[in-house]
């Protein structure tokens, strides 16, 4: 069971990667605004899931109903969207025609 979690681990974190990518197939710097716009959002989501959702969640019992990881990513889709950060979306990945 153990090398069936790692490998799926290994393929999600292949899949992801591709999020970090330009279109020319380079990582994204982080002095570009979308690489900035990228990595921030990654680090703060992460910062929001171990950290402040979960110190929300010691002081406020209603909090307890959301996860901590739902809680972050709503988050932090919230903030950039507000800001308009040059971030990819599911219509970039997937095609506008999709939806």
């Amino acid at each position: 069971m153990v090398g069936f979690v790692n490998g799926l681990s290994l393929v999600m974190l292949k899949a992801q990667l591709t999020h970090f990518q330009s279109s020319a197939g380079k990582f994204l710097s982080p002095l570009s605004p979308e690489g900035a716009a990228t990595y921030g959002c990654t680090l703060l989501t992460m910062a929001l899931v171990r950290l402040g959702i979960p110190k929300l969640q010691e002081k406020v019992d209603a909090a307890k109903a959301v996860p901590p990881t739902l809680g972050g990513v709503v988050l932090s889709a919230a903030i950039a969207k507000a800001f308009k950060w040059p971030l990819k979306t599911l219509a970039d990945v997937a095609g506008a025609e999709t939806f």
